[in-house]
Parts: C-alpha cells; structure tokens; sequence
C-alpha cells in the first residue's frame, strides 16, 4: 500500500496542476474576452 501511495503522490502532484489549468483556462479565456472585446 504505501509503495502504491509513493507512487501515486508523484503523479498527483504532477498531473493535478494540468488538470486545473486545463479546467480553469478556457474559463479565464472566455470571461477575459468578454472584458477585453467591447
């Protein structure tokens, strides 16, 4: 169990930050288009 939980950590730890950039960019593109097109 603990080999698997230093394995996943790592992983974690890598892929999460992707998944929120993918999850909060297109969010931040749409509201910062609306703001800079008039």
């Amino acid at each position: 169990a603990r080999l698997g939980v230093r394995l996943v950590l790592p992983l974690g730890t890598c892929y999460l930050p992707a998944f929120v950039l993918v999850g909060v960019m297109p969010v931040i593109l749409a509201t910062g288009g609306q703001f800079l097109i008039p």
